[in-house]
């Protein structure tokens, strides 16, 4: 029985250790709804605190929850992105031990974007001479019309 009784101290200790060990971060969790309010899945959430260069990613679910777990205590900045949809960043969201942050992000829809790239081969034009120059070619010369040849 002597025996029995340090190892049930030791157990005992031990839970009362466990819960100070897992609680030094915090969570994130929460859902990305579209403008009516529909779960939107597959969308990219990433939680950052760039004083820290901490950074974490997560992807939604089909009813559009994203969890993100074992962040450490601060402000962090929760940027949504999904296809189709305008990338929207809540910013401030503070985070503390033992905190299971919930947010509920609603994102509208984005505008048609289009991107038109125009190659061209461009003349020089040099803006630091203002005088005109040109330089001719000894054949240009000879074949110059003179009436006194």
């Amino acid at each position: 029985m002597s025996a029995f009784r340090p190892l049930a101290c030791l157990v005992l200790l031990a839970i009362q250790l466990y819960p100070q060990a897992t609680s030094t971060s915090g969570d994130i969790r929460g859902a990305i709804l579209d403008p009516s309010g529909n779960a939107l899945a597959a969308a990219k959430v990433t939680v950052s605190n760039d004083e820290r260069g901490f950074s974490r990613s997560a992807t939604s679910t089909a009813e559009g929850r994203f969890t993100i777990t074992s962040i450490p205590p601060g402000v962090y900045k929760v940027r949504t992105e999904a296809p189709g949809f305008t990338t929207k960043v809540v910013e401030n969201v503070e985070v503390r031990v033992g905190d299971i942050v919930s947010l509920l992000i609603q994102v509208p829809i984005s505008t048609v974007e289009s991107e038109i790239v125009v190659i061209a081969d461009i003349t020089t034009v040099e803006v630091e001479r203002t005088q005109q120059s040109n330089t001719i070619e000894q054949v240009r010369i000879n074949n110059l019309p003179i009436n006194r040849r």
